[in-house]
């Protein structure tokens, strides 16, 4: 590449990421486009100089520094007792020869096996994962959503820092549905799983072997889960060319989850909910209908083995002991309430003797 000149693709100016940049942003990144070295991609101007060969102020360049690692525009590194390095990303592959065109033009076309990012995993799921509505011990319902349906969302926000606490499970027993376009679910209680290697899940997303190695190193993998949702979301959205960028970045930073995940999300845990709530009511109804039906059985069976006058006279003390309005139509052996009474107290004669 000519010294003079840096490269800033096309794909990029016509993205709705560029849409979003203001003149300082694009300001700071064509300046920083000049420092960097064309052989590492790494440029060290302070923000001073930044600010100086931008007409900018101190505050402008810092704010315009952050909406683009936001946007996945650009990379920072920070060292103890350094200056900040900073690297402008660039997502499209270089451009082919004429020579190279007409080369691949004569090959035949290979069909790759492999899903290239999260977003692909969707139609290449695992076996393990069910897709039946019952809940089961290790996953759970799978509730028929589309895709284009749940991640569909405009304006997303970023949000502000949190702290980084929260533990993957990835032998979990809770019942957990699906999130559409995604190898990842949600528990009843919030708690986000990964139905894949998470390793194979960043590589997939353009992430090197070493960078996932680092970030499964140093991060908890529910928040690399988190990472990988609002990134999924901004790039459904347009918003967003360098994917792997934004996940270290939002991991490094500590950036809370997008409110328009958050909120799909939430939605989809109180489907679960809902489900297992609804789930465990018909267990508890069936279970209910079974030991009346055992009951019936035992008060059937002791009636059965009762002589004439056993029966009659347990009879008459279960209709004295039972009030007259449970009993004035039906005062006899066919009454629920009779049958019960009297196999409670026929239990009782023979606990006696």
């Amino acid at each position: 590449m000519d010294p003079y000149f840096f490269r800033v693709e096309h794909d990029l100016v016509k993205s709705e990421a560029f849409k979003q940049l203001n003149g300082s942003a694009i300001k700071v990144y064509l300046v920083i486009g000049l420092y960097s070295d064309f052989g590492t991609g790494w440029a060290y101007p302070s923000i001073r100089t930044i600010a100086k060969q931008g007409g900018l102020s101190r505050q402008t360049v810092l704010t315009a520094v952050e909406e683009l690692v936001n946007l996945g525009l650009l990379a920072t590194s920070k060292s103890p007792g350094k200056s900040t390095a900073y690297r402008i990303l660039h997502n499209t592959p270089v451009r082919p020869s004429a020579k190279d065109k007409t080369t691949k033009s004569n090959q035949p076309k290979i069909l790759s096996t492999t899903p290239s990012t999260v977003l692909d995993s969707l139609e290449h799921a695992p076996e393990s994962v069910p897709i039946s509505g019952t809940v089961v011990s290790k996953t759970g319902p799978v509730f028929e959503m589309d895709e284009a349906q749940f991640w569909a969302e405009t304006d997303p926000e970023f949000g502000p820092k949190q702290d980084n606490k929260n533990e993957n499970h990835s032998n979990d027993n809770s019942p957990s549905v699906e999130i559409p376009g995604t190898p990842f679910r949600i528990t009843a209680d919030g708690r986000l799983l990964s139905v894949l290697n998470m390793a194979e899940v960043l590589i997939r997303n353009g992430v090197s072997q070493e960078s996932s190695r680092y970030l499964l190193d140093r991060f908890a993998r529910e928040s690399i889960i988190k990472a990988i949702l609002n990134m999924v979301y901004l790039q459904k959205q347009g918003r967003l060319q360098n994917g792997p960028g934004y996940i270290r970045t939002a991991l490094e930073k500590n950036y809370e989850m997008l409110p328009q995940v958050v909120s799909k999300l939430e939605q989809r845990r109180k489907l679960l909910t809902q489900h297992v709530s609804q789930t465990q009511q018909r267990e508890k109804k069936i279970l209910e209908s079974e030991q009346l039906a055992a009951e019936e059985a035992s008060i059937n069976l002791l009636i059965d083995n009762l002589s004439r006058d056993e029966l009659e006279k347990l009879v008459r003390r279960a209709l004295k002991s039972l009030p007259e309005i449970l009993i004035k139509r039906n005062p006899s052996i066919t009454n629920p309430l009779i049958r019960a009474r009297v196999y409670e107290l026929a239990n009782r004669s023979v606990e006696s003797n």
